[in-house]
């Protein structure tokens, strides 16, 4: 057996069962477990006799079952006897599970997921198991339908999946500025002939503009039902635009208030409005309609800061002034230092300027503490406020992914407050930056998401205020991006030895690689971030190489990330591809990938039009 090469033995595995193979080479040696490895990820249970079927549960479920990704399980009595053996525990990292040719019992039992489709991180593997096996069959079961990634919906536009979902009611879907604007486009097209679908929810970084334009030609008149959360809302309407959405609920991220009149003037049927807004200039130039429908209003607006125009609350008054002879309900979601929004006799002032209004709440975060005529007042770890109306009439933010976008810098002149509401911080390795008194961070940063270290300008070599950077990882229960800006993969790993234990909560992380960089990156860079779905890596190519080498170590890299990464479902390379060898590279790498099966997606149709513009590719694992 010793003697035998890799090669040989896995041509013999092409002839057996993968559950024979498990349960024969299990256990002998290091060498062929490392061997077998691939046939632990998806287990079929399906033609294997009782005694085989005993074997595998016995001998390697208990050791091997978190390997686990995927699940295809036919025989009844094998379903009865992993219940009572509680087998499923065994398998903490299952990701998709088959049950086919179950009686109607099982049917039914499962009949009630169907509804209500989340195709969010989830590798390719299920994502295919799930187009395959479920939706030819139950497709016309699914009443919403979530999918988040670019890949996801290239599928559907090519084999036509939406119309196996006659019945689908709500789709939610997002989609970004860098994404291929043919795919984008394919998608909407397909909405026009689904006439019950009455609810469409769009999140992204794409622009506003564009997205109500697609809706305008591709909706089907049953739609009544729209959310457009757009990261960049802007630019607006060039031209004027004749909507004939028939939208009767609209929520909305603009960047200027101004902006939205625009598109109030050509919602006739429009009844409730909710909008968010990153600035709260407003211009006299542009038309102001009101929907005569229009009976419910929700805003949301406001942050920290000093103005040197007009307040925050004087710009909201005018723009209430607009609705005041036909609202019935209005809520108010504020951010603001400014005294008059915690002043009791001006939120009065603003109930008692509407004729017709019927419920009126508010849910406000102030730097100043209160008085004692609210009844809902909310003391935070950062020293700000939280007053509100009663429960259970307190409102939700529906917009904080877009509006809780407060960046700032680790420096000289960041305050303990700013440090508590920032959703993103960027750390420089520059001592001289950092502030002089050093911060006791003894509450969790609950609202940070994104920390970037970046190397800064600086000559030295040493990485600064290392514990600092650690610190602000452990107390950051919500953090989910890591960025390291550093280039040296000696440095990244010197930075991430500061981190205790293996970060469960980063699904997210960027940092450089190059060929310099030790040829077991990315083996030791999975045992800091073993559980990371999404990876992006700037590759910078070094002229010594030819184009050869440079293939060779992207395609390593994919292999490596494949095998260390085991929850890793998308990996972005960004490099330069600005000449002919470049994009050679490219092609080169794209065909490698069709014949290893695995999906590579570029933003644009030709890269090579990006001249001395970095083109990010990604690849679905």
């Amino acid at each position: 057996m010793e003697q035998l090469p890799d090669e040989i033995w896995l041509l013999i595995y092409r002839y057996l069962h993968h559950i024979d193979i498990l349960n024969s080479f299990t256990n002998l040696n290091n060498r062929f477990q490392s061997l077998i490895r691939l046939y632990l990820y998806n287990i079929h249970l399906n033609e294997i006799s009782l005694n085989t079927f005993e074997q595998f549960t016995h001998n390697v479920l208990p050791n091997y079952g978190d390997h686990i990704r995927s699940l295809t399980i036919e025989n009844i009595h094998h379903i009865s006897f992993f219940n009572e053996n509680n087998i499923l525990q065994l398998m903490k990292n299952l990701e998709s599970n088959s049950f086919t040719n179950l009686n109607n019992r099982f049917q039914s039992l499962i009949r009630l997921y169907l509804y209500n489709i989340h195709l969010n991180e989830i590798s390719l593997n299920t994502f295919e198991q799930f187009t395959h096996n479920v939706l030819p069959n139950y497709g016309d079961h699914i009443r919403s339908l979530t999918i988040e990634n670019i890949h996801h919906i290239s599928f559907f536009n090519e084999n036509n999946i939406l119309q196996l979902m006659k019945n689908l009611e709500s789709v939610t879907f997002t989609i970004n500025r860098n994404d291929n604007l043919q795919i984008i486009q394919s998608w909407y097209s397909h909405f026009k002939s689904m006439q019950q679908l009455t609810q469409i929810h769009i999140e992204g970084s794409y622009g506003s503009a564009e997205i109500i334009n697609n809706l305008n030609t591709f909706a089907p008149s049953s739609l009544t039902n729209l959310t457009v959360l757009s990261l960049y809302p802007t630019p607006w309407f060039e031209n004027s635009i004749n909507i004939q959405l028939n939208i009767k609920i609209l929520k909305i991220h603009v960047f200027y208030l101004s902006d939205i009149w625009d598109l109030l003037q050509n919602l006739v049927n429009l009844e409730e409005l909710y909008l968010s807004v990153s600035n709260m200039t407003e211009f006299t130039v542009v038309k102001k309609i009101i929907p005569r429908f229009l009976i419910k209003l929700h805003l949301e607006f406001g942050r920290f800061e000093e103005s040197t125009y007009a307040t925050y609350f004087e710009r909201m008054m005018d723009f209430l002034e607009h609705f005041k002879n036909q609202l019935q309900t209005l809520i108010l979601v504020v951010t603001s230092s400014e005294p008059e929004f915690i002043d009791p006799n001006q939120l009065q002032l603003i109930e008692k300027s509407f004729s017709h209004l019927k419920s009126f709440e508010y849910l406000i975060h102030t730097t100043h503490c209160p008085s004692h005529n609210f009844d809902q007042v909310q003391q935070l770890p950062n020293e700000t406020y939280l007053i509100s109306t009663k429960k259970p009439r307190r409102p939700v933010s529906f917009s904080h992914k877009l509006r809780n976008d407060f960046t700032c810098e680790f420096d000289s002149d960041l305050q303990l407050n700013e440090l508590y509401n920032t959703d993103a911080l960027s750390l420089m390795s520059v001592i001289q930056l950092f502030p002089s008194q050093p911060f006791d961070i003894c509450y969790k940063l609950s609202n940070l998401r994104y920390l970037s270290y970046n190397e800064g300008r600086t000559d030295s070599s040493r990485l600064d205020k290392p514990e600092l950077f650690s610190k602000i990882i452990l107390q950051s229960p919500n953090l989910r991006v890591l960025n390291i800006e550093l280039e040296n993969s000696s440095d990244i790993f010197e930075l991430l030895q500061y981190i205790p234990y293996p970060l469960r909560k980063i699904n997210h992380f960027t940092c450089n690689y190059s060929q310099l960089s030790h040829v077991l990156f990315i083996k030791e860079l999975a045992q800091f971030l073993p559980y990371v779905k999404h990876i992006q890596l700037k590759i910078n190519f070094t002229n010594n190489y030819n184009w050869n080498d440079k293939l060779q170590f992207l395609t390593r890299t994919i292999l490596q990330s494949r095998q260390y990464f085991r929850n890793m479902i998308n990996l972005y390379l960004c490099m330069n591809i600005n000449d002919d060898k470049q994009y050679k590279i490219y092609k080169e790498l794209k065909s490698w990938c069709n014949l290893q099966r695995l999906k590579i997606y570029c933003p644009k149709d030709e890269p090579y039009s990006l001249v001395f513009k970095k083109s990010k590719f990604s690849i679905c694992l």
